[in-house]
């Protein structure tokens, strides 16, 4: 039984100049094809790449407004303490006030 490498000279053999032409012209077509797909390729995984820093970029960007966000929350809470302990010492100077009165 003769192998698929010997079968393929002697099947281009037989054929016509026309169905050579095909085979050349499909040939070039597939060629085109598979360097259009890497092209393809190519591009995607290098937007695949941006994609990814730009992810990590925001997610730190995100870790930092959260920290930021957190130090704001515990500014305001100090803030708020001395607030209300300005407010207890007002009133406890307006109490010694009247009291001297």
């Amino acid at each position: 039984r003769p192998s698929r490498l010997t079968l393929i000279p002697n099947y281009l053999h037989i054929l016509s100049a026309e169905d050579m032409s095909d085979l050349a012209s499909d040939c070039k077509n597939w060629s085109t094809r598979f360097k259009n797909e890497t092209k393809l390729r190519v591009r995607i995984e290098k937007a695949l790449v941006k994609s990814e820093t730009k992810l990590e970029s925001t997610k730190a960007k995100l870790d930092s407004l959260e920290r930021k966000f957190e130090d704001n929350e515990d500014r305001l809470e100090r803030a708020n303490e001395s607030l209300q302990a300005t407010v207890k010492l007002k009133n406890t100077i307006l109490r010694l006030r009247s009291q001297l009165r």
